[in-house]
């Protein structure tokens, strides 16, 4: 089976900035309006829960340190950044320590998921290749001033995970400092039940001074309890789960896909969590999730239906050296079908959307990015052709939306008379051939962080996580 295309949300675009969003179709803002029916206040990208007490850990240090008050707002809060960006570095070391010596993959920046003490990792290949040297030079100590990805923090810790702890209530994103009643707790408490009282004086005095270093057998000890994915104990298992339910939206999602999780491992279920939910979403468990769920569904349906019509156009002109005539486009077998379907997926979307309208919740149609008169208009056509230059109209109307120093970017499929041709060479490059909407990879609607969140808590065991 030919591996899922990476279109949707990734850096697939070669003149994007590193790291950036993509979204040649523009279905970005739609799915982040209805991500966050279901799970207000999380993101997708923020899918290792143990970055949360992790930071609130490393923030709490910053606390404690004298000084800090008769500092101004501006310095106190660089100090807090600089002190928790030691206490990641040195907690990522030591999730890498508990791996055997290895040689990760150059392109890789964060551990991929699974049953892992680095599942999750960001900066993966720094830290590994950091053990590494480490443990070649026979060192038995290390300071915290070492490189973990590009930029840490745009991509470690703050960047990916602050904005949720935000919303969790654990932190204050003006100061950086941790919510007395929970950031601060959490910490705390993470620090507590993962070092013992010598430990976690070497780890203090390695954040707070750059200049000091650790034992890497304190943070081979320390990463044994403390890796991502670890279940937490104590205060911080308590306290991040009741900041998890403060929001009712996000409580009753995660306790569906809690009940459903569960029962899959249960009954050895196989497939997709997110379509398990919106199968076995009950009148108990809310009229409103409900709706929100078959809206997602058919949103992720009609997505990936027209995301195939585009990344096959692309394919069939990369096959055929960046051109391909237009009625070998229009008889592709495989476009063909994708447009058959088309329609149909158009109108239970647009029907799904509907519903939501009718509970007084319209962001979709304000902030949606025009994704819904896109699909009435793929319900009202019916030929081929008339659905191909469709989507090759909404990329290029996307494209303009974006610029390059100061210029509309290109559209990557132009139509030049009879041929369709892609607009750079570095366009359309594959490693498989794109043949059904399953092969394009959607959204994963954020069940990902939901099921991390509630296997550190201890809602799920960890095999419900896999």
């Amino acid at each position: 089976m030919n591996a899922p295309l990476p279109v949707f949300l990734t850096a697939y675009d070669p003149a994007e900035l590193p790291g950036g969003t993509v979204d040649p179709l523009g279905f970005t803002a739609g799915y982040l309006v209805l991500a966050d029916l279901l799970f207000p206040g999380m993101t997708a990208a923020a899918a290792q829960a143990t970055y949360l007490p992790m930071l609130c850990a490393g923030l709490s240090i910053a606390q404690t340190e004298r000084g800090l008050g008769a500092l101004s707002a501006t310095a106190a809060r660089k100090r807090r950044i600089d002190i928790a960006l030691r206490f990641e570095r040195l907690w990522a070391l030591s999730a890498a320590l508990q791996l055997p010596t290895q040689s990760p993959a150059d392109d890789a920046d964060a551990a991929p998921p699974g049953d892992s003490k680095t599942a999750g990792l960001r900066g993966i290949t720094y830290v590994t290749r950091q053990a590494e040297r480490l443990t070649q030079a026979g060192a038995k100590e290390t300071a915290s001033e070492f490189a973990l990805l590009a930029q840490q923090y745009r991509y470690g810790a703050f960047g990916i995970y602050g904005g949720v702890a935000e919303q969790l209530r654990l932190l204050e994103k003006s100061t950086f400092a941790p919510t007395p009643g929970f950031g601060d707790a959490i910490g705390q408490s993470f620090l507590d039940a993962t070092t013992d009282s010598s430990q976690r004086k070497e780890l203090i005095r390695a954040c707070l001074d750059a200049t000091a270093t650790v034992r890497l057998s304190t943070l081979k000890a320390w990463g044994a309890k403390a890796h991502p994915g670890a279940p937490l104990t104590g205060a911080a298992r308590k306290v991040l789960g009741d900041a998890a339910v403060l929001n009712s939206d996000r409580a009753r999602t995660l306790a569906l896909v809690e009940r459903v999780a569960a029962k899959r491992v249960a009954d050895d279920g196989t497939g997709s969590l997110f379509e398990a939910c919106a199968e076995q979403a009950s009148e108990a468990d809310g009229e409103e999730l409900g709706v929100a769920l078959q809206a997602a569904r058919t949103y992720d349906n009609f997505l990936r239906n027209f995301t195939l019509i585009f990344e096959r156009t692309l394919w069939l002109c990369r096959k055929m050296n960046d051109a391909e005539q237009s009625a070998t486009i229009f008889g592709d077998s495989v476009i063909i079908e994708a447009c058959g379907t088309l329609g149909q997926r158009a109108a239970a979307f647009i029907a799904a959307s509907e519903r939501v309208f009718s509970l007084g919740k319209r962001e979709l149609g304000e902030r949606g990015r025009g994704i819904l008169d896109v699909a009435r208009h793929a319900r009202s056509l019916a030929d081929v052709p008339s659905l191909v230059r469709l989507v090759r109209k909404r990329h290029a109307d996307i494209q303009r939306g974006k610029f390059d120093q100061g210029r509309p970017k290109q559209a990557w499929i132009e139509e030049r008379g009879s041929e369709f041709a892609l607009s750079s060479a570095r366009i359309g490059i594959r490693s498989g051939e794109p043949t059904a909407p399953e092969h394009v990879r959607g959204p994963d609607w954020r069940f990902g962080a939901a099921v991390s969140l509630l296997t550190v808590t201890g809602r799920l065991a960890p095999k419900a996580a896999t």
